[in-house]
């Protein structure tokens, strides 16, 4: 064996002898919630679908018909001062993220309603896909539901599609979500020149090029993958996290997502563009936004607005903040309007 070979093969020994260690190491963790709790079916929910007719390009005469998927629970319980929560999660994710925090914010009264963003989940893939495309389907929604006194949240890219949505539809959004808008975990893009291209570069060659989903294919693989999302995780989070990203998962998502949060820049409309109030919850172990001053950076402008009601940093949680801590997402959501 050549001596570039036996290195190759040295470093391959050395990296499962790692993800082995930390494979086991992760078994040890402490679980705050069961798996069973976030297996739950969403509390008091059922699934709507919306049809949607989209027109092709200038040349094109086809009109493809979709649809987006959404779950929602009953109007809010007005005598607890319930009220409506709309939840975006992200990239490669579904509604399923959302169950423990769903059930908390039923259980306090409010109405809940989380689409699957296009090609995610149970909802079809849209042809052209932009931020902006995205935005007008969370448009849809809202109008669907009639939704006023609302609040919007959203998790990790989830984040950046509420906020294409907020700034492109002003007085639809004070018509609708006068409460304000929650940031969890999320970005607000240019996180190539925030984070630095390498991470960019990192990000095309995992997703775009299929070597994610092959390796998502095998459940130790997930779960050692998945695991470096969170800080201090546990098995039953782990695996509630792996199912809903194979449950939004798509090669169509994939090809057309993976760039998003890298070529959208939306800081510098935040300032002048976003009239309601909002929070923003990260935590302090996040390595999904790897660099400090994304985080820093949204807070900047989200500040600039006059409008931050709260900044939350949570210690000891990474990226998966609505499987990790629930309650403190949905506190930080109560804050906006309290």
């Amino acid at each position: 064996m050549s001596m570039r070979k036996k290195s190759y093969a040295a470093v391959g020994l050395a990296v499962i002898a790692h993800l082995w260690r930390y494979h086991r190491k992760l078994a040890g963790f402490p679980e705050r919630f069961s798996y069973e709790e976030m297996s739950e079916p969403l509390l008091d929910a059922s699934r709507h679908q919306i049809f949607v007719e989209d027109e092709g390009d200038s040349n094109a005469t086809n009109i493809t018909r979709r649809a987006i998927s959404v779950m929602a629970t009953p109007q809010p319980k007005e005598a607890w001062g319930g009220k409506t929560i709309v939840l975006v999660h992200g990239f490669k994710m579904s509604v399923k993220i959302w169950t423990l925090m769903w059930s908390d914010l039923r259980q306090r009264g409010h109405r809940v309603i989380a689409p699957d963003l296009a090609g995610h989940g149970e909802s079809d893939p849209l042809e052209n896909l932009s931020p902006e495309a995205l935005a007008s389907d969370l448009r849809r929604v809202l109008d669907f539901f009639e939704v006023s006194e609302g609040v919007l949240v959203g998790h990790s890219v989830g984040g950046l599609i509420a906020l294409q949505y907020l700034l492109d539809n002003p007085a639809h959004a004070a018509q609708r979500l006068p409460l304000g808008f929650a940031c969890i975990a999320c970005t607000a893009g240019n996180m190539n020149e925030l984070a630095g291209g390498v991470f960019s570069n990192w990000n095309k060659v995992l997703l775009s090029s299929g070597f994610f989903d092959f390796l998502m294919r095998w459940q130790w693989a997930a779960e050692l993958i998945v695991a470096k999302r969170f800080a201090n995780p546990n098995m039953a989070a782990v695996r509630t996290a792996i199912e809903a990203m194979r449950s939004g998962s798509s090669n169509w998502a994939l090809r057309n997502m993976s760039d998003v949060a890298w070529q959208v820049d939306l800081h510098p409309r935040i300032p002048g563009g976003l009239s309601i109030p909002s929070v923003l919850v990260v935590g302090a172990l996040d390595d999904q936004h790897p660099h400090p001053s994304v985080s820093e950076a949204l807070k900047a402008n989200l500040s600039a607005t006059g409008m931050l009601r709260k900044y939350v940093v949570l210690q000891d949680v990474g990226h998966f903040i609505p499987l990790q801590r629930p309650e403190e997402a949905v506190d930080a959501i109560e804050q906006i309007w309290s």
